[in-house]
């Protein structure tokens, strides 16, 4: 492991930590590959990058 690899290993490991510590769940970009996806279902990565949708959630949870 070169000074280069433990660096990004760092970084990676920093990254993870701050998204367990947040407890938010990263937004679903959809992509080519969540067409093959079991989770896509769940996930909805169309869905959740709808403006109709956003706009709806916004205003439920500002009341």
């Amino acid at each position: 492991m070169d000074i280069e690899l433990r660096k990004q290993t760092d970084e990676i490991i920093a990254n993870v930590r701050e998204l367990i510590t947040s407890k938010e769940t990263p937004r679903a970009e959809y992509s080519a590959k969540c067409r093959n996806c079991s989770l896509e279902p769940v996930c909805m990565p169309k869905a959740m990058n709808d403006r109709k949708l956003k706009l709806y959630l916004k205003e439920l949870y500002s009341s």
